[in-house]
C-alpha cells in the first residue's frame, strides 16, 4: 500500500515534465543572426525548399516563430503558421514568394489544408480557436471556437472535416468544413496531442500523451475494443502502447495509406511504435529505436520511407 503511494506521484511528476518539455522546448532558441529550431515540424525562421538533390535551394523569410507548416498540391501554395506573430504567411511555391500573410488567432500552432475545397485549418492554442482561411482569396472566412489549447489539426478531405485535438481538454472537435461549425465534440485519452487521418478508411487516429495510448474516430463516432457490448456508435476505441515499467509519451503520427500502418513516436522510449490498423484491434507490431525525445513524423507511402524528427539531438532519421 504505501509503496503504491509512492510511485503514483511519481508517475505524475514524470508524465507533466513529458508534456512540459514537449510544449515548452520551442522557446528555447539561439541568436537573431542564427536559425530558430522547432520541434513541431522541424521548420526554421526561413521556409526551405529542397531540390531532388536535398540540396537547399531557397529560404524565403516568414514571421516570427514559424511551428506548422501545410502544403497545397493542387495550387502549389504553401501556408505557415507563425506562432508569436498570430499570422499565417502563404507562400506561391512557384516563384517561392509570400503572396499574402493573414492575421489569426493567438499562438497558432498547427495547420492543415483541404485541397478539394481549398480550405485551410489553423489551430490557435492561445483563444481556443481554429481560423478558417479562404485558399481562393487568401482571406479569413471565421474562427472556430474549439476545445481548450487546440494543438493538433487534420483534415478529412472525402467527408469535409477537420479534427482538432484540445490537450488540455482530453477531446477531439469535428469541424463541419461546409457550415464551418462544430459538429461535435468527442471525449479520448488524457492529453490528446498528434492526430492523423485516412481518408481511404474515414478513421482518426489520435496521441494520448497522458495515458499512453491512441484513440480511435470511426466517422465521427467512437469505438471500444474492450467492451462488451455491441453498440459502438459512441465508445473509444483505444491502443495502449505498454509501458514496460516506465512511462510511454506517444506524441507524433503518421498513416501509410496504402499500407493501412500507423507510425507513432514515444517522446519518453526514443522509438518509433508500427502499428497495423487493418482490424479494430490496431496491434502493434515492431518497434524502431530512433534518435532522443523523437516528436515529428512524417511518412511518403510511395517510398514506404519514414522521416523522424528527434529534438533532443536535432536529428532527422529516416527509416524503411
Amino acid at each position: 500500500m504505501f509503496l503504491d503511494i509512492i510511485l503514483i506521484p511519481k508517475k505524475i511528476l514524470l508524465l507533466t515534465i513529458v508534456v512540459l518539455a514537449v510544449l515548452a522546448i520551442q522557446f528555447y532558441s539561439m541568436s537573431d543572426e542564427k536559425l530558430f529550431t522547432v520541434y513541431a515540424d522541424n521548420t526554421s525562421s526561413y521556409l526551405s525548399n529542397y531540390d531532388n538533390n536535398n540540396v537547399i535551394n531557397s529560404g524565403i523569410k516568414v514571421d516570427s516563430y514559424p511551428v506548422g507548416v501545410a502544403v497545397n498540391p493542387t495550387t502549389n501554395k504553401i501556408y505557415v503558421a507563425n506562432e508569436f506573430s498570430n499570422t499565417v504567411s502563404i507562400v506561391d511555391g512557384s516563384p517561392d514568394k509570400i503572396e499574402a500573410t493573414v492575421q489569426v488567432g493567438s499562438f497558432p500552432y498547427s495547420i492543415d489544408v483541404n485541397p478539394l475545397n481549398n480550405r485551410v485549418y489553423v489551430t490557435n492554442r492561445g483563444s481556443d480557436s481554429v481560423s478558417v482561411i479562404d485558399g481562393s482569396t487568401n482571406l479569413k472566412i471565421t474562427d472556430v471556437s474549439v476545445g481548450k489549447s487546440p494543438v493538433g489539426i487534420a483534415v478529412n478531405p472525402s467527408l469535409s472535416l477537420a479534427y482538432v485535438t484540445n490537450i488540455e481538454s482530453g477531446t477531439v472537435s469535428v469541424i463541419d468544413g461546409i457550415t464551418n461549425t462544430i459538429s461535435s465534440t468527442i471525449k479520448v485519452g488524457n492529453i490528446p496531442y498528434g492526430i492523423a487521418v485516412n481518408p481511404t478508411t474515414n478513421r482518426t487516429y489520435i496521441t494520448n500523451i497522458g495515458d499512453g495510448t491512441m484513440s480511435v474516430i470511426d466517422n465521427s463516432a467512437i469505438i471500444n475494443n474492450n467492451n462488451s457490448s455491441n453498440d459502438n456508435s459512441n465508445k473509444i476505441a483505444r491502443t495502449s502502447f505498454g509501458k514496460n515499467g516506465g512511462i510511454v509519451a506517444p506524441t507524433g503520427i503518421a498513416i501509410n495509406t496504402s499500407t493501412n500502418r500507423a507510425y507513432v513516436t514515444d517522446y519518453a522510449s526514443n522509438t518509433v511504435f508500427v502499428i497495423d490498423l487493418n482490424t479494430n484491434i490496431n496491434n502493434v507490431i515492431g518497434r524502431i529505436k530512433v534518435g532522443d525525445n523523437p516528436v515529428g513524423i512524417s511518412i511518403n507511402p510511395i517510398s514506404n520511407k519514414i522521416y523522424v524528427a528527434n529534438i533532443g539531438d536535432n536529428s532527422v532519421h529516416n527509416k524503411w
